[in-house]
């Protein structure tokens, strides 16, 4: 063998342990092949694949924090990573599931508390008539799995289960002195997550009676431009059957800084709580 057929040959099993270790990723990098590994041959022309085995969890998401997953290369020790979102929307409310309250026309299905010696709905309602007026915030159906749909008022009147009812405005009152009245009453209604203020910081309560309040917002005809969706994440709104001397459904609804007393435009999609007709 001269030199030159010497130096031949050395290149070509070079060449050869090159390809031999690319695998999982072609380049060297895993990152750019996602799908299988590399090919590579030896020179006995045995070909052998470089696959990526199972994704497996090292950090499990949160409601609070994102995830990571890590896969291996079965050719060396080559490993990658990527992230898990973090979790979002009916995973992170009532227990890790969708609000189901009243899908099926009863409130077999509903979270319940009692507060005050009155039975409450602990979820806002999700039950969709057949007639009436009802919306998903944003025309979303995700939206109906975290907070229950939007009614307007005259559909509130009738939507509430048999053995239950939408409360009037003394039942709400009575809610309120049950809950300690004053500026705190709204804390201890909100729910433990969800809530912001108007600057993104978070408001959210302590929930101290199992009641649960969502930010669900409202679908409103209260300006020119509408109607249209507001207040998701930061306002929550409730209808109650007491009718306003204006005509009006009277509401209740809870804002980052305090539980209000207003009237509702009629048309208004607004949340509803029933309770226990006893």
């Amino acid at each position: 063998m001269n030199f030159f057929t010497f130096t031949k040959l050395k290149r070509t099993l070079l060449m050869l342990t090159a390809v031999f270790w690319l695998g999982c990723g072609g380049d060297g990098n895993p990152s750019n092949n996602n799908n299988g590994g590399g090919t590579d041959s030896t020179g006995n022309n045995t070909t052998h694949t470089h696959t990526w085995g199972e994704w497996s969890i090292t950090t499990a998401p949160t409601c609070t924090a994102s995830g990571v997953e890590t896969r291996s290369c079965t050719q060396g020790d080559t490993t990658e990573t990527r992230e898990i979102p973090q979790l979002t929307g009916a995973a992170c409310y009532y227990g890790g599931a969708p609000n189901i309250c009243g899908k099926d026309g009863t409130a077999d299905s509903c979270k319940k508390t009692e507060i005050g010696g009155v039975t409450w709905l602990a979820e806002n309602l999700n039950y969709l008539l057949e007639s009436g007026n009802s919306w998903c915030y944003d025309n979303d159906e995700t939206n109906c799995d975290i907070y229950g749909r939007l009614y307007d008022w005259e559909t509130a009147k009738t939507v509430c289960p048999t053995g239950w009812r939408l409360p009037d405005t003394a039942d709400w009152n009575r809610l309120d002195e049950a809950t300690g009245g004053g500026g705190s009453r709204n804390e201890k209604l909100k729910s433990t997550s969800g809530w912001k203020n108007s600057y993104g910081e978070s408001a959210n309560g302590t929930d101290d009676f199992g009641f649960s309040a969502l930010p669900g917002g409202v679908f409103t005809y209260a300006f020119t431009d509408g109607p249209f969706f507001q207040m998701k994440g930061s306002q929550g709104y409730w209808w109650t059957i007491t009718e306003r001397s204006d005509g009006r459904g009277d509401s209740r609804y809870i804002v980052a800084i305090g539980l209000i007393i207003g009237g509702g435009i009629s048309d208004d999609g607004l949340s509803v709580r029933c309770i226990a007709d006893n």
